[in-house]
């Protein structure tokens, strides 16, 4: 799915290099924390990062860095291309695959003599069968660890062989560090509060667990001939992601209660009936990801709290390259691919709206010490800055050519920007996904228009007066863009026309996690602009 160049917005060229190709042979580190407000959790409450403020005092802080949709999947496919959502076709977390012509930036460092290797940790970014294409150009993409979300600690425990293994390398290095809190679901650290799921086997108790806090279980069953029964119970909802090993002669059976009418994401009881068919003891292996789905205003509460944890866990991380010496010389870029709302116009969660709840994010670039591009991007830091610009910037300090197709621009050049930003709501109709909502919006440093392809809306905002979004100024300021609003409409309508207008299907696993991490949900057709 590969839109044209619909916005009609022009390529900005990279600046010249002066180096050979060779470039300059330092390593490279991108950490992306996943659903993390450019705020960092402070409009909730006053929390603190010490290690991200670490980093920052060592490098750059860009105070108005976007990312280009409210969702995963597109985020990185526009952070790791380049290449914005209408030009690189990927505009939701259901498309799943990105496309393999599409020049990523780990395939390109590979090509230049870089090890390469990542960890991540939320399925979107490749927990599934089918390849997702961001691993191309890594010599390690680990992503087999986890159910739906990886916990920071597992993930931290995966990164230090990855680092390892690069260190012991011969050549400079890129490592992709992914991390997924605070994405939902919100754990409530310490002190756990008490929301327990009993796990039962043929009626006795197996094992207990306290869900407020993400669960990561797995056990091998023995099981004589017949039927058994595997229940999963609680006082509290829940949800539940499982892998399952049959052994030979081994069939299951469920049994689902549903926490409330046509919902799948959360239980409060879940039975499965598990059979040995054979004469023989057989074998099921269970692997079971379990979380709680707390209240709106629980998981407000609880975001501080995993945004200190992340930063902890970052902070980890940035200790181990200080130990092994290659903190100081590595270029380190940090941001998130998206926010959160908690409130705010409406909303919770993400992907279904283009404020900057959702789509102002944390961006920090630490070159290598000495690097003279640190004044340059000091410069910049409150300029308007784009997820497509980090690549340009990460190839123009290592003294590398630009990415081809990239449509960003180095952060410290002086190019005029503009921000276009995407969302894409899927919906199953009968076992076939179509787009059921469609939203598209253009921002410069003054004004933001929004446009709503179903609803047939637009809403405009004056940034500097109205930071909030609040006073929808469209029938008042449109002049100020004139041309703003033909190019959106005409990107949302071919999109639709050529590509999203067309039904694609799911495997029914891959729809389940869509849906438990909160896509594929039931919904209002449109969402009217007010």
């Amino acid at each position: 799915m590969r839109f044209p160049l619909l916005l009609a917005l022009p390529l900005l060229a990279l600046p010249a290099c002066d180096r050979d190709d060779a470039g300059s042979g330092q390593n490279v580190v991108l950490i992306v924390v996943d659903t993390l407000r450019a705020d960092l959790g402070k409009s909730i409450a006053d929390i603190a990062t010490p290690a991200i403020d670490a980093l920052s005092a060592d490098g750059v802080a860009f105070r108005a860095a976007f990312s280009h949709a409210p969702m995963t999947l597109p985020a990185h496919a526009s952070l790791f291309s380049s290449q914005p959502p209408h030009l690189n076709g990927l505009v939701a977390n259901e498309q799943l695959v990105v496309p393999a012509d599409l020049p990523l930036l780990a395939e390109h460092l590979s090509g230049y003599g870089y090890a390469t290797r990542a960890v991540v940790s939320l399925w979107t970014m490749g927990g599934h069968d089918t390849p997702s294409s961001f691993e191309r150009g890594f010599d390690a993409y680990d992503r087999d660890y986890f159910g739906l979300v990886a916990q920071a600690p597992l993930t931290h425990e995966r990164l230090v062989p990855a680092l390892d293994a690069l260190d012991e390398d011969e050549r400079p290095f890129f490592l992709f560090a992914h991390f997924s809190d605070p994405h939902f679901p919100y754990n409530a650290h310490d002190p756990p509060a008490g929301r327990m799921v009993e796990l039962l086997f043929d009626g006795e108790r197996v094992a207990e667990f306290d869900v407020s806090n993400v669960v990561l279980w797995e056990k091998t069953f023995e099981l004589a001939p017949g039927a058994h029964s595997l229940e999963l119970v609680s006082e509290h909802t829940f949800t539940l992601s499982h892998e399952e090993e049959l052994g030979e002669g081994v069939t299951v059976e469920r049994v689902k209660t549903v926490r409330r009418p046509g919902s799948t994401k959360s239980w409060r009881r879940l039975v499965t009936t598990v059979r040995n068919t054979t004469k023989d003891t057989a074998t099921y292996g269970l692997r079971i990801h379990l979380a709680e789905e707390a209240d709106k205003e629980e998981e407000r509460a609880r975001y501080p709290g995993e945004v200190a944890f992340a930063d902890h866990w970052v902070g980890e991380l940035l200790g181990e390259l200080r130990r092994r010496g290659l903190y100081d010389d590595s270029l380190i870029v940090f941001t998130a691919d998206h926010g959160e709302a908690f409130g705010e116009h409406g909303w919770w969660g993400h992907k279904e709206t283009l404020y900057d709840e959702l789509l102002h994010v944390p961006l920090i670039v630490k070159p290598p010490a000495g690097h003279s591009s640190l004044e340059g991007l000091a410069r910049a830091r409150d300029r308007l800055a784009r997820h497509v610009d980090v690549v340009p910037t990460v190839l123009e300090i290592l003294g590398l050519p630009g990415l081809p197709g990239a449509s960003g621009a180095a952060l410290f050049s002086e190019e005029p920007r503009e921000l276009e930003a995407w969302t894409t709501l899927m919906k199953d109709y009968g076992g076939v996904v179509r787009a059921r909502e469609h939203k598209v919006s253009l921002r410069d440093e003054e004004y933001k228009l929004i446009y709503n392809l179903m609803a047939d809306c637009f809403e405009m905002y004056h940034l500097p007066s109205d930071p909030g979004e609040l006073v929808n100024v469209y029938e008042e300021r449109l002049a100020e863009r004139p041309d703003w609003r033909a190019r959106l409409v005409t990107a949302s309508r071919i999109a639709l026309e050529d590509s999203l207008s067309d039904p694609f299907r799911i495997d029914p696993q891959a729809r389940d996690q869509l849906e438990k991490l909160g896509y594929l949900e039931e919904g209002a057709e449109t969402s009217p602009c007010e």
